[in-house]
């Protein structure tokens, strides 16, 4: 399918390149065996990927109207931007970091997460929500837009921890903000409350607390970024 939409075939390949990891190992092995089919088939070198390294470089990537062509090679280094060296602030479904890149292959990590990423936090405060869609996070969001950030206070993440070092660091947490949120949620909208109230009450109920949560979650990603960006700059 993606040479179908890319316009090629196999035969016009210079290389295969597949993921092999960090990531669901089922996945991978999904894409690691076709990998290997269509290189075998078409004797062609196979490039090893990694996952976050990926999403981090992708950024380099040339505007598609100078992929190919005379003068490629020159006209692409011109082009490539940000220039090393750069920060990215990585955030997924299961990733969550901040890495300062030196060049390809030289990364340094200045901070991840100490338990759950912010797109696991996001889908888990939707289930809790009454979320059915898979993933949750972006209707989470959609739901945040009907709601007051500010008509509930939630604790900011290792705003209170006794370990200096993660206090005041670049490292992301959200299992507690989960937890607080849940507990808020079992507050404000227990079983037999949530059922008798009225459809447009309930909705902007959840809504509130969607946007209360997304608001400290944002916050949070915010200030580590802000401060690795420093860290950054003095390395």
């Amino acid at each position: 399918e993606a040479l179908k939409r890319a316009g090629v075939s196999a035969s016009e390949l210079s290389a295969v390149a597949v993921t092999v990891g960090p990531g669901l190992g089922l996945c991978l092995e999904v894409g690691v065996r076709k990998a290997l089919q269509i290189a075998a088939e078409q004797r062609l070198p196979l490039v090893r990927i990694h996952h976050m390294e990926a999403h981090t470089l992708v950024t380099r990537l040339p505007p598609a109207k100078l992929q190919g062509g005379d003068n490629e090679g020159e006209s692409q280094e011109k082009t490539l931007d940000p220039a090393f060296p750069f920060l990215t602030l990585l955030v997924s479904g299961g990733h969550n970091m901040a890495v300062l890149t030196r060049g390809v292959g030289q990364h340094t990590i200045l901070g991840s997460t100490i338990d759950d990423s912010i797109g696991e936090a996001f889908d888990k405060t939707a289930r809790v929500l009454g979320i059915t869609q898979v993933p949750g996070g972006p209707h989470l969001e959609r739901l945040a837009k009907d709601g007051d950030e500010e008509a509930h206070s939630l604790p900011k993440p290792l705003a209170k921890t006794r370990d200096k070092v993660l206090q005041h660091g670049c490292d992301y947490s959200f299992s507690g903000l989960k937890t607080a949120v849940r507990t808020l949620i079992e507050k404000e909208l227990p079983s037999a409350t949530s059922a008798e109230m009225p459809e447009d009450d309930l909705h902007r109920a959840k809504a509130d607390i969607a946007a209360a949560f997304q608001r400290v979650a944002v916050q949070h990603l915010c200030e580590r970024a802000s401060r690795a960006a420093g860290w950054a700059i003095e390395l």
